[in-house]
């Protein structure tokens, strides 16, 4: 009753509000944000709307690239929660903003009164601000003159027109019915946009792909390749507490999300392509992996259904079944998968684009080095391997660390045949020996990374 009693109190201060009657101040032109343009990922949605707004020509496929959002995936092991994917170890939308040439404040504000007070600033200077909380990302466009009503465009907001509510409402967005956060925005179109930070993408691409398992994300979530062991482990364990018609209306945007993350990656890695080869075998392998999460649907409903109702219909149902979810779990780690050598060639890209300190001149000359007796095996090896000659390569390279146990480019060649070869204990062996030789070396932070993707 007392619920009840504070709603109907909250709708007779709504009904006696004045009617505003000055001209508000809207800033024009915010694009229409959404499923309906193909913009599922609500915060970069928002941000390439604010943007836009303000003549900044970047797509929102390059927004995801450059802020990070491509690359990555989180889960919450037992749960069908697409609002996971919205959540990353650092600020996409500050990252995304910077990297078009934008300026980003990511405010917190003490009262409601000073983010009003910033808010109306900002749009008054024509500047959006983007907003966010449990129930999507928002821009807020405007507001009337008396401070009655706000302007916002939301993810759900159909068409290209802005949605009136008034400044108390129950769903006006943070902070103006609690202190909250906001982003404020503020771009230059006559200023060129920023060259793509390449090395710097390459790293976070890199860094959340390998993002440790034990490391904690708010709510329990798992985040990067483990991520898609968890999405897996979820599918074979049925529907969770929200039964599966909510199981089934949040998949469906989960495989939407990361499917056009994976194919925006590819895009924008193919206008760069010439770059290092690494790129070429990242967009092989990410377009891969976003057909396979396209399969999605068609598993699950068994190819059942026309209209999307039927669909819909079709994989609710079908979810009770262990074969179907079976086939769905096999999807994923296939992702996975095709994940794994798309991170691979943007780790080979990242170690040739970063560019290398100079070390400092030497005042002496440097005292000759003695060739090693492994040095010929080593180089053997080297020819064998690039001729693809694995097992022979591999018995050079053993030959090579016979004759210098610590010869470490040979343990880490070695290691990477092994691998190839299939033979992960001996190449655990050899990645091992790397790391002992040489524990701050190139190469030992390339096996420590090895031996984690092979979970060892």
């Amino acid at each position: 009753m007392r619920s009840i009693a504070l709603l109907l109190g909250v709708l007779t201060a709504l009904r006696a509000a004045p009617v505003s009657v000055a001209e508000p101040v809207v800033v024009q032109g915010v694009p229409q944000m959404g499923w309906a343009v193909n913009q599922p990922w609500q915060r970069i949605s928002a941000l390439c709307a604010a943007l836009s707004a303000m003549g900044c020509p970047a797509s929102y496929d390059e927004l995801l690239v450059r802020s990070g959002a491509a690359f990555g995936l989180a889960w919450m092991p037992g749960r069908y929660s697409y609002a996971v994917i919205e959540v990353a170890p650092e600020d996409l939308v500050v990252n995304g903003a910077r990297a078009v040439g934008a300026r980003a404040d990511h405010h917190s504000f003490p009262s409601k009164d000073e983010a009003w007070a910033a808010l109306r600033e900002s749009l008054d200077h024509g500047r959006p601000v983007v907003a966010w909380d449990g129930a999507g990302a928002r821009v807020i466009c405007g507001y009337d003159a008396d401070g009655q009503r706000i302007h916002v465009q939301s993810n759900y907001t159909q068409g290209g027109v802005y949605k009136v509510q008034p400044l108390d409402s129950l769903d006006a967005p943070p902070p103006l019915q609690q202190p909250s956060d906001l982003v404020f925005l503020e771009y230059d179109p006559a200023a060129p946009m920023p060259d793509r930070d390449w090395p710097a993408i390459l790293a976070r691409a890199v860094r959340f792909a390998d993002w440790p398992a034990e490391k904690e994300l708010p709510g329990g979530l798992v985040y990067g390749l483990t991520a898609y062991d968890a999405w897996a482990d979820t599918l074979r364990a049925g529907a969770d507490e929200a039964g599966a018609e909510g199981d089934i209306r949040l998949l469906m945007p989960v495989t939407s999300m990361v499917a056009g993350a994976r194919a925006a990656a590819a895009a924008v890695l193919t206008a760069d392509v010439t770059l290092h080869e690494g790129f070429a075998e990242a967009v092989r392998h990410y377009r891969a992996e976003a057909d396979l999460l396209k399969q999605m649907n068609d598993v699950l409903s068994k190819k059942q259904g026309g209209t999307l109702d039927e669909l819909l219909k079709a994989m609710i149902a079908n979810l009770a079944e262990a074969d179907v979810r079976e086939q769905a779990a096999q999807l994923i780690e296939a992702a996975k998968a095709e994940e794994v050598q798309a991170v691979d060639g943007l780790r080979k890209a990242l170690k040739d684009l970063t560019p290398r300190e100079t070390p400092p001149a030497q005042p002496n000359p440097p005292t000759p080095i003695t060739t090693s007796p492994a040095e010929p095996h080593y180089q053997k090896g080297l020819e064998l391997k690039r001729a693809g000659n694995l097992t022979s390569a591999a018995d050079e390279f053993r030959a090579a660390v016979t004759a210098d146990s610590k010869h470490l480019r040979a343990h880490y060649a070695l290691a990477w045949v092994l691998k190839d070869l299939k033979d992960l204990n001996g190449a655990e062996k050899e990645f091992r020996k790397a790391i002992e030789l040489a524990p701050d070396s190139p190469e030992a932070e390339d096996s420590k990374q090895a031996l984690q993707r092979m979970g060892r």
